[in-house]
């Protein structure tokens, strides 16, 4: 599938590059001196040809060499610093677009990941890497290709008026390569790139569902889905080639034509006597490194087309809608009162049996523990994603804490909620998926939480304790252990409004009763909604609430 972008791989490219302009507007200088510094080996031919043929002193010699080695040296000088000035660009590219990223992504509307898998589109983070290399080959190789031809082509215009016409017919058949022949590069390297990334999704789907393909029919299906996909590559990669492939014969067939026709041009001028030796050997050598140059054209184009597709996939990650910032900041309370919740006419988007969307109307007292019966992923887990500010409601408004949520930061809002929707396990040790980046959480506010959830004996019997080093899938816990881990990184922070969205549903009986106790406990002064199926967990709450038809029920 294309990704469709509201603005052109160039302009994402170009935005990714907005930061460094000061050090790219460095490199390009340090290539304008060096260009021109690579004059001095057609020039320092000319002139010593000159004093040869007019039979001058030794003294010249010596000082056209020690000139020649001058220039030398100081162009390979800048060279060097072109490409130190280079990495260091590279090296912040990747920083960059890294801490840009670990701020967006949290930050991304959840509706963004409705229809997309999150993890799948990460993936383009790795075109980073193609934009580091390209674009130093683009800023190195191109600049240097650019200011060498452009600067070569002038010198032999002073040479005579007819090589003057010969550098505008080489500028024009550049122009054609690159442009006319290369036109649909960008959208063809694209297409290519979205076709790569259907394949790497596919993989991962593999990878993740490992026990649903090695089931009857499923291995089968891996491959044949894999083949497909990759056919699908393979044409789009034909289809670019084929772009790219014309241009480097064009630049080939340039080639010769520039080399024969500047010999043959170069020839008749010496004879008929309009150009001296030295400058037909001069105009040769510049010529050749113009030629030569045009020979490395196929290479810094497949740059080119490499860097803009690789900048139109990160656009397409950047570019992810954002929640919505500002607003008003939430009032302090005092964390120890539970927070008070008005739900007016909220729908949550889902049709019933019958084809309508019940809107919901009640009240929640702060402190009060109520249970929404429903099954994770109903209109009761949407409920919950309105209430941290995750989704805004199609219609009907919440207040906390008797202030409108729309009005309010987010940030302020989830400062005092927490939300268990599933087991969320990042790798990392034990107290790390507890503390989550929570700075005020010691060791012995961990210990309680996981004493409260029946895990501490369980976590300590580990190798490592509570710095035994988790994996995504929470080996070597069980999956009934990640669940009250979770429980446990919710209660640590001691929020003000806690949210269970099926998490009590994957204990078993004897552990839920223990932890229902904890959670129910008048100690505990926090506003708890569970969204629960079973009985007993309905039974032990203060109030149910039949989302499905908005019922409310002591």
């Amino acid at each position: 599938m294309v990704e469709l972008s509201a603005q052109k791989p160039w302009q994402h490219y170009a935005r990714l590059l907005r930061p460094e302009a000061a050090d790219l507007r460095t490199i390009v200088v340090y290539g304008v001196a060096s260009a021109l510094l690579t004059l001095a080996v057609p020039l320092t031919v000319d002139a010593l040809i000159s004093n040869i043929t007019f039979g001058t002193l030794l003294t010249p010699l010596v000082v056209l060499v020690w000139v020649l080695l001058g220039c030398l040296v100081l162009h390979n000088s800048l060279r060097a610093l072109q490409a130190y000035i280079a990495e260091i660009v590279e090296r912040r590219i990747f920083t960059r677009i890294v801490g840009d990223l670990a701020w967006r992504l949290p930050r991304v509307d959840i509706r963004a990941f409705d229809r997309r898998y999150g993890p799948e589109l990460v993936n383009r983070f790795f075109d980073t890497v193609t934009v580091q290399k390209s674009s130093t080959k683009l800023v190195l190789d191109a600049t240097n290709f650019v200011l060498t031809t452009g600067v070569g082509m002038v010198v032999l215009a002073f040479y005579h008026p007819l090589l003057l016409g010969f550098s505008i017919a080489l500028l024009i058949a550049l122009i054609f390569v690159v442009f006319v022949m290369g036109f649909g590069g960008v959208r063809t390297a694209v297409e290519e790139s979205s076709a790569k990334y259907e394949v790497a999704a596919w993989l991962q789907e593999l990878a993740r569902h490992t026990t649903a393909f090695c089931t009857q029919g499923g291995a089968t299906f891996a491959i044949e889905r894999a083949d497909r996909l990759a056919g699908e590559y393979v044409a789009a990669r034909k289809r670019h080639f084929r772009i790219l492939f014309r241009q480097i014969l064009g630049s080939f067939v340039l080639q010769v034509i520039a080399s024969t026709a500047m010999l043959g041009f170069g020839g008749f001028l010496v004879i008929d006597q309009q150009l001296t030796p030295g400058q037909l050997v001069a105009s040769e050598l510049i010529v050749t490194a113009v030629v030569a140059n045009v020979t490395k054209l196929g290479g810094v184009l497949q740059s080119w087309y490499d860097v803009c597709a690789s900048s139109a996939k990160l656009g397409s990650l950047i570019d992810l809608p954002l929640e919505r910032q500002g607003g008003e900041e939430l009032p302090s309370a005092t964390q120890e009162l539970g927070m008070k919740i008005e739900i007016a006419g909220v729908s949550c988007g889902i049709v019933d049996e019958d084809g309508e969307d019940r809107p919901l109307t009640l009240t929640i007292e702060a402190g009060e523990r109520v249970s929404l019966s429903g099954s994770p992923g109903g209109r009761a887990s949407l409920l919950l994603d309105i209430l941290t500010g995750l989704r805004e409601a199609p219609c009907g408004y919440v207040m906390l804490d008797g202030y409108d949520v729309r009005q309010l930061r987010l940030e302020d809002v989830r400062d005092g909620i927490a939300l268990v929707h599933g087991t969320e396990i990042v790798e990392g040790s034990v107290i790390d998926n507890i503390r989550f980046g929570r700075a005020n959480v010691d060791i012995e506010s961990v210990r309680r939480a996981l004493v409260d959830v029946r895990l501490w004996d369980e976590i300590m019997a580990l190798p490592n304790g509570i710095d035994t080093e988790l994996t995504a899938r929470f080996a070597p816990l069980t999956a009934s252990q990640a669940s009250r881990l979770m429980l446990a990184r919710a209660i640590v922070g001691s929020p003000r409004l806690l949210l269970l969205d099926g998490a009590l549903d994957r204990l078993s009986p004897i552990v839920r009763s223990h932890v229902l106790e904890t959670l129910l406990s008048q100690d505990r002064r926090w506003t708890l909604l569970v969204v629960t199926a079973h009985p007993d967990v309905l039974a032990a709450c203060n109030r149910t609430i039949e989302v499905e038809d908005g019922d409310d029920h002591e």
